[in-house]
């Protein structure tokens, strides 16, 4: 019920804001936020000054940002990911939601057309990641964590919101019979834990 939906929201609050250990933190609002919209994987992403991060390259200016890709979890598969970081630009679809400072649903990215230039924000997918572990990331919710100052300080990332949050994504037909677009609902309830997240994670950092 929706009532039960709020409480554990806010129940959420209190359990983010008692964690400082921030690589814990991360990992505790990619699971959070997955739980409350029945995701089956996701990702998290920190924004940092690219004075913070090893190896900076020329054209970066001091006060430049990056997105730093940390964490990322998914219920069906395995994954080893190690972390990366990428610029903050037009590019990514997470790029997208830190500069339109706004989340992007996508209610299934092999629905896209193949000319990106047909696509919202341009987006292409690409399926060499899905073919290499034998997934398929369809319906995508990506949404900016902003700090009390209302900067965008990092994105979350999910995959796949699931009819059935206990059922693994392992055939075809899993993927076709059991992933839904992430709907208006879901939509409300995740992006409350991302602004619960957000405050976290600036006070972890503090």
């Amino acid at each position: 019920s929706d009532s039960e939906n709020i409480k554990s929201v806010m129940s959420i609050s209190r359990e983010l804001n008692g964690e400082r250990d921030i690589p814990k933190l991360l990992n505790l609002i990619l699971l959070k936020a997955r739980e409350v919209c029945s995701a089956d994987a996701g990702s998290i992403y920190t924004i940092e000054s690219s004075v913070e991060s090893n190896g900076i390259t020329a054209h970066q200016r001091p006060g430049d940002e990056i997105l730093h890709f940390r964490f990322t979890q998914n219920h069906s598969v395995k994954q080893n990911l190690s972390e990366f970081k990428l610029p903050i630009n037009r590019n990514s679809i997470v790029g997208n939601a830190v500069l339109n400072r706004d989340t992007i649903n996508i209610p299934d990215l092999y629905a896209l057309d193949s000319d990106p230039e047909k696509n919202p924000f341009k987006i292409r997918h690409d399926r060499s990641w899905d073919e290499r572990i034998a997934y398929q990331s369809r319906s995508m919710l990506t949404l900016p964590m902003f700090d009390i100052s209302h900067e965008v300080i990092g994105v979350i990332q999910l995959i796949n919101c699931k009819k059935n949050a206990a059922k693994r994504l392992l055939t075809p037909a899993d993927f076709a019979n059991e992933v839904c677009p992430f709907d208006a609902k879901s939509v409300s309830y995740v992006e409350i834990v991302a602004q619960q997240a957000g405050i976290a994670l600036e006070n972890a950092r503090m």
